[in-house]
């Protein structure tokens, strides 16, 4: 394969990657699936990052309740 043609990396992306090695699907197709799978992945990768950090804000914010004893 050449550079242009590799598949790229990540978790949502091997999808992409199964139908890049398609033959019967068009080059262009495979850019525009290419893009909207790593838009999809950056997104879910976005939320769980997001969801982490209130997590943690939660959790720091009742230890300081408990240790402050509010």
């Amino acid at each position: 394969m050449s550079e242009k043609q590799k598949p790229p990396e990540g978790g949502l992306v091997r999808i992409a990657s199964l139908l890049w090695l398609d033959p019967r699907v068009p080059t262009v197709n495979q850019n525009i699936l290419n893009s909207k799978f790593i838009c999809i992945e950056n997104y879910f990768l976005t939320a769980i990052r997001k969801t982490m950090l209130f997590l943690k804000k939660i959790f720091t914010l009742r230890e300081f309740k408990t240790l402050n004893c509010l």
